[in-house]
């Protein structure tokens, strides 16, 4: 179930997505695409998270989504700073939401977006759930993963279908979704991709590669001819990943 304040994150997540969108036509003080993209990743996000929760009660759980954000002092920032070596916390939490995505837009002069903004935790429902008659207190590491591959499975489906309509609205939102999924798709602190590549290592490296792939191919040929080339691709580095990493281990 999706709640209140969690719908004003999805919210707050669209302005900033929208404004990286926008993030040219408002040098030039155009704001009403601001306001137009701002629309569409609500959408994406809202599509992205409601399937996340359906599969989620299939666990006995919810999902319970934040935006993106540290309370942990990182290595780096104690290497640079002496005040903050003895320190692990901050008083308050990084808005790394907002941090990152600035960084990005303003480094690059609006040709790199991060849309990686929000995270999501799986919250138990009941104690326990009965599952092939063993009882589990919580979530593997492999649900969790399938779980996480929903939401970017999800925007990958919006894309493709946004490709068979006609319109610049349609091809906005089909870049947005593919972009978004890809970005959530990094093994990196609470997304779904770091959710996914401890859950299954192989399993990550097959939607990362196949996402990428269609991210590269879906604007130069067909869906079809995209889909099967973008899953052999992601097939090869299942290979790879079970060859270079989890044989040895």
């Amino acid at each position: 179930m999706i709640r209140l304040k969690e719908t004003i994150y999805f919210l707050i997540a669209s302005a900033v997505i929208g404004y990286l969108f926008a993030f040219k036509q408002l040098m030039i003080g155009k704001f009403l695409p601001w306001l137009s993209y701002g629309v569409l990743a609500f959408i994406m996000i809202f599509l992205n998270a409601f399937a996340c929760e359906i599969a989620m009660t299939r666990f006995g759980c919810d999902a319970e989504y934040r935006l993106w954000g540290t309370r942990r002092v990182s290595l780096i920032l104690k290497g640079i700073f002496p005040f903050w070596r003895h320190k692990e916390y901050f008083k308050r939490e990084i808005p790394l939401w907002l941090i990152w995505p600035l960084i990005f837009i303003f480094a690059t002069w609006g040709y790199v977006r991060w849309l990686a903004v929000l995270v999501f935790e799986a919250v138990p429902i009941h104690v326990a759930r009965i599952k092939a008659g063993r009882i589990y207190a919580e979530l593997t590491e492999w649900d969790l993963a399938l779980i996480a591959t929903i939401g970017p499975l999800v925007n990958v489906l919006l894309a493709i279908v946004s490709k068979f309509l006609t319109g610049d609205i349609f091809e906005i939102f089909a870049t947005m979704n593919i972009w978004y999924a890809l970005f959530n798709l990094l093994p990196l602190s609470d997304f779904n991709g770091a959710k996914i590549f401890y859950g299954s290592k192989m399993l990550w490296a097959f939607l990362f590669v196949f996402t990428v792939a269609i991210l590269i191919l879906l604007g130069i040929t067909n869906v079809v001819t995209t889909l099967i080339a973008a899953g052999v691709l992601g097939l090869i580095a299942v290979v790879f990943m079970y060859l270079w990493f989890e044989k040895k281990y």
